[in-house]
């Protein structure tokens, strides 16, 4: 083997290591590391804002990658649940969950805002489908783990406060 041969034989080797170690980081990263789906804001309040009308609770995939969410449920008071369908947020993306009639669509930004209308005032009349004054507000995965959680108090970003599950006071994103 001449010295051509190995040096090539030495560049094949390495890159074929880093190629097989580089899955092998991204699986094994420590706790705490992953951004994931987390709750931005509840506006508990049927409002008329600059964003978006009526009550919404807004999420987003603080990852470096896309998120596939179907399957997904938001819970939120009074024991109402919205499961998500067919949706992959890419990252950085975010998911408004409005608590209303109204057809899904996507707002074109990016990273794109994605809008899910539950309907709610179909199921029970009006008095039943906004969030409550105050309240808890959980999102779980398919397995029915909580992926995120908040608490919101006197409407959330409408005027209260919004705390995480870590007791932490969230910054609302969207103006009122």
């Amino acid at each position: 083997m001449n010295r051509r041969e190995l040096l090539a034989a030495s560049v094949v080797t390495a890159a074929g290591l880093g190629g097989c170690l580089a899955p092998l980081e991204r699986r094994n990263r420590p706790a705490g590391t992953d951004d994931s789906l987390r709750i931005v804001g509840v506006y508990a309040a049927d409002a008329d804002r600059d964003f978006i009308d009526g009550p919404y609770v807004a999420l987003e995939n603080g990852a470096d990658e896309p998120r596939n969410v179907s399957g997904y449920v938001v819970e939120h008071p009074a024991d109402r649940r919205y499961r998500i369908t067919d949706l992959t947020l890419e990252a950085g993306a975010q998911l408004a969950v409005v608590h209303e009639n109204g057809d899904d669509s996507t707002l074109l930004s990016s990273p794109p805002v994605y809008l899910r209308y539950t309907g709610a005032d179909n199921d029970a009349g009006s008095a039943e489908s906004g969030l409550e004054t105050n309240g808890t507000v959980r999102v779980r995965d398919p397995a029915g783990a909580v992926v995120a959680e908040a608490r919101y108090e006197e409407f959330g970003c409408d005027g209260g406060t919004v705390t995480s599950a870590a007791g932490d006071e969230l910054e609302c994103l969207h103006g009122t």
